[in-house]
């Protein structure tokens, strides 16, 4: 019989449990934080949704995860990948905002020339990804700036991308503040005083 512990403090809702199978899981669902991305064409959904949810199962630990929502597809991390994720688009935030970009890229080398050419080539320079729990084996969350070839960084394009079961890799164009208000809420998700 799965242990019937307490309601964490965010929960705002619970799976249909219905209790006809004792040893189903319990989802404590936490609110919906989502931040409207203006002109995201890319994706059938206006909005990135962060969710901090709690599951309960039969002999293990309540297992807390932040869920992230982008277009159609979804992902599961850890607090600690929650963090990472944050971390990273404030940082593409932040070169974005600057214009440092351009002079922190490395400059073209002649193998590039095969792969990549042509005005207004767009060419990823700086990429993080983070390896995260689900809810596909070799999930990962990306966030790569691009910088238009030949261009100054007022041409920069910030993606976030999460890998899901229905769309493979989603990815969705964001501004400094979008990726900010992003990052926010994960690391308001992932803050250990929010779990209890």
């Amino acid at each position: 019989m799965t242990a019937v512990l307490p309601c964490p403090s965010f929960c705002a809702g619970h799976d249909d449990f219905d209790g006809a199978d004792p040893d189903e899981p319990v989802l404590h669902a936490g609110p919906e934080l989502s931040v409207t991305i203006a002109g995201s064409a890319a994706s059938r959904s206006a909005d990135v949704i962060v969710q901090l949810n709690a599951l309960d199962q039969t002999g293990q630990d309540r297992k807390i995860y932040i869920e992230l929502v982008v277009g159609r597809s979804f992902t599961e991390m850890s607090p600690a990948q929650a963090d990472q994720v944050s971390r990273h688009l404030i940082a593409g935030a932040e070169l974005l905002d600057t214009g440092a970009p351009t002079g922190a890229y490395p400059q073209r080398r002649a193998g590039d020339a095969g792969r990549i050419s042509g005005p207004g080539t767009v060419r990823p320079r700086t990429h993080w990804t983070v390896a995260v729990d689900g809810p596909v084996t070799g999930a990962m969350v990306t966030v790569k700036l691009f910088v238009p070839q030949g261009l100054s960084s007022n041409g920069a394009t910030l993606l976030l991308g999460i890998t899901g079961r229905i769309a493979g890799l989603e990815m969705i164009k964001l501004t400094s503040t979008e990726a900010r208000h992003i990052a926010d809420r994960l690391s308001h998700c992932s803050a250990p005083d929010n779990h209890t």
